[in-house]
């Protein structure tokens, strides 16, 4: 994984995070990252 990419994924985790963690929707967190890679 390239440092941009690394960076990226971060980026999209974190707004992941925030929306969906705190809803309890840590499995449809984890879905939703598989489909981008």
């Amino acid at each position: 994984m390239t440092t941009a990419r690394a960076g990226l994924a971060t980026h999209v985790g974190s707004a992941f995070d925030t929306e969906l963690w705190t809803k309890g929707g840590t499995p449809v967190a984890l879905g939703a990252l598989g489909t981008l890679w």
